[in-house]
């Protein structure tokens, strides 16, 4: 879920049984009280140079301490409703979380179409046939026979496969989609196997989808690469 449109939220939830973090939050700052030694100090140190948030500010032990813990992004710039409860459990306190997300709205946009497939060829070619392109004079000039087949023929085009408009959803590509994998996903699609069911093709189906998933992990692979390797000094966009 997200707040708007292509825009990712990250949000975790960690338990700290060696490292106890009790402190609370607010709009400026995180007040920590350490009580396990250099641990502690490790990770908030740790959870503040990722650019992160902790919105658990009560015990959410039995001994008193805050364990479990609720992380978010601080660019996300949200807000999470976090209680703990003590629900008789034996040591740990359930951590509940509300998010203050929206579902985003999806962008769609209109095209237009013909159902060329639908075409009954048996009565388009009758069609043609008593229109009176089959009766145009041998000493017709070129543009006035232009003009008239293109008026003919958009004419029984519209009758046989009229234009339809419909919304279809925008998806937005993940960074790492690269034309070629959309074109090795279009080559895999095109495979006569889903219509003639025979062997030959279900064996080309099968290595084209093995081809495809090598190619996407390649691709994921070396996009993460080409992050690490330009943010290598910003942890934050490395991890994030």
């Amino acid at each position: 879920m997200c707040p708007g449109d292509n825009v990712d939220i990250f949000v975790m939830a960690a338990n700290m049984d060696n490292c106890h973090v009790d402190g609370h939050h607010n709009s400026d700052s995180i007040v920590t009280k350490f009580t396990y030694g250099g641990l502690s100090i490790l990770f908030t140190n740790l959870v503040e140079s990722l650019g992160m948030i902790q919105h658990v500010n009560e015990a959410t032990h039995r001994s008193g301490h805050a364990l479990d813990l609720v992380l978010t992004r601080e660019q996300d710039n949200i807000m999470p409703d976090v209680t703990v409860r003590d629900e008789c459990f034996p040591d740990h306190h359930p951590v509940f979380c509300e998010l203050p997300l929206q579902s985003p709205r999806s962008k769609s946009h209109e095209i237009t179409y013909r159902r060329i497939k639908a075409i009954q060829i048996d009565s388009f070619t009758s069609d043609i046939t008593a229109s009176e392109l089959c009766s145009i004079p041998s000493d017709t000039q070129s543009e006035s026979a232009i003009r008239l087949y293109n008026s003919v023929l958009s004419s029984i085009i519209d009758r046989h496969a009229p234009e339809k408009t419909r919304c279809v959803p925008i998806r937005s590509q993940p960074d790492w989609y690269t034309a070629q994998v959309r074109e090795a996903k279009q080559k895999r699609r095109q495979c006569l196997w889903r219509k003639t069911k025979l062997t030959v093709h279900r064996d080309m189906y099968r290595d084209m989808t093995w081809n495809v998933n090598i190619l996407i992990d390649q691709t994921k692979s070396s996009h993460l690469h080409n992050i690490i390797s330009e943010n290598s000094g910003d942890s934050r966009k490395c991890s994030l």
